[in-house]
């Protein structure tokens, strides 16, 4: 009795069988990285938050003072993936997610000036942090946290804080820090912080969901303590956040 032909259809048979659940996977992944996000702000952090995205698939607009500057030109080309570069406002109009990644000083007026972001998920990366040089920075005391001053700016927009507290370096590659690194993530907006959880782990990070958007002024606390090694120069000092989930 010949068995190649039964063997051809029983493998015939499983790939049948098994073929359309692989490709609604792939669909299904495809699908949840399917979005548009703006990053308002292309210095270190903004331009490597808008890399990763891209890489799992995001369409990605960045929004600038200078779109057409040589510095965020030369940022496009480095990026794998679908980036353009418009305006602040014009980038934030037109996005699902948006990420705010500029300086303190720029934040209020930067935010404010974004438009009507009624219903888009908002990721705040900002610290109150005012840097005069990469040696001399200074965390500025306030009563509240960056977190909740952009809901208090953004009323009916979900705001999220995530990324406040990891290095623009291991954004971009989270093995450079050697072990795992932890997001910490604040929210009063369930779907919208599970949403920034679940990009945070496509990027190759863990999660911790720290309760809701007060505790940005922890978290805000958190990257007054990881930038003392770089205030005061004890470069060999530098760590990365990790939390260690009791057994």
């Amino acid at each position: 009795m010949n068995r190649r032909p039964i063997a051809l259809i029983v493998i015939g048979m499983i790939a049948a069988l098994v073929m359309p659940a692989l490709l609604a996977a792939v669909k299904a992944d495809d699908a949840k990285h399917s979005g548009h996000v703006a990053v308002i702000g292309t210095g270190m952090m903004g331009g490597a938050m808008g890399t990763r995205l891209a890489e799992l698939g995001y369409t990605v607009t960045f929004g600038s003072r200078n779109p057409d500057s040589e510095k965020v030109q030369t940022l496009l080309t480095t990026i794998e993936g679908n980036a353009t570069a418009t305006t602040q406002d014009a980038a934030a109009q037109d996005a699902d997610i948006v990420v705010f990644a500029v300086p303190w000083s720029a934040a209020e007026s930067v935010v404010k000036g974004a438009g009507d972001l009624d219903g888009k998920i908002i990721i705040d990366l900002m610290n109150p942090l005012i840097v005069r040089d990469f040696d001399d920075m200074e965390m500025v005391s306030t009563n509240t946290s960056v977190g909740e001053s952009v809901q208090e700016w953004l009323p009916n927009a979900y705001v999220v804080k995530a990324f406040n507290a990891v290095g623009f370096h291991v954004v971009t590659d989270p093995s450079k820090a050697g072990g795992p690194v932890t997001i910490p993530i604040a929210s009063n907006h369930p779907d919208a912080k599970a949403t920034v959880m679940q990009i945070a782990e496509d990027f190759g990070f863990e999660t911790f969901d720290v309760g809701p958007l007060s505790q940005s002024r922890a978290l805000e606390a958190l990257t007054h303590l990881y930038m003392v090694a770089y205030i005061e120069g004890r470069m060999e000092d530098r760590f990365e956040y990790y939390f260690r989930r009791t057994p």
